[in-house]
């Protein structure tokens, strides 16, 4: 979802650049176009969660997912896919190469309808979705940083 309000707020504001890490865009469960029905046959579902390949982490997330949640959720990625194209600003994607909870087609929307000329993808070859809490997290920190440096001072990374 971070991904998702991240691209749709530089679709809607200026911003010098963009960072992404594991961007949702599409749902890996079909059932996900059908929240907004199952929401009444099913208040909650369990929550996907600790997607993460180091041992011994816990990103703390919720046991359960409300299924209205779900159907905003789906609402977000699809007013942010057809936003994609006014996201002009360079841009930089983190991408796991194993993510149990973002399909590789969000990666496919994202390149087909991205604005910018500009973009980077990373892929990350030792972490899974959460993978700002995973073994991959320092080259993020470190290449995201030099990023933001490059895109501030006026010049793409």
């Amino acid at each position: 979802m971070g991904g998702a309000l991240a691209l749709r707020l530089a679709a809607l504001q200026p911003v010098a650049g963009v960072v992404v890490v594991n961007p949702g865009l599409t749902f890996a469960d079909p059932r996900a176009r059908y929240a907004g029905v199952l929401k009444y046959l099913m208040r909650s579902v369990p929550a996907i969660a600790n997607d993460i390949k180091m041992e011994g982490i816990d990103e703390g997330a919720y046991p359960r997912t409300p299924v209205a949640a779900v159907e905003q959720l789906y609402k977000l990625f699809h007013d942010t896919t057809l936003r994609l194209p006014d996201v002009t600003a360079p841009t930089l994607v983190f991408r796991s190469e194993v993510d149990a909870i973002v399909p590789e087609s969000s990666l496919e929307v994202l390149t087909q309808r991205l604005g910018s000329a500009d973009l980077e993808i990373v892929r990350l070859m030792n972490s899974y979705h959460v993978a700002t809490m995973d073994h991959d997290k320092e080259q993020i920190f470190e290449r995201s940083a030099e990023f933001i440096q490059h895109v501030s001072a006026g010049t793409n990374a």
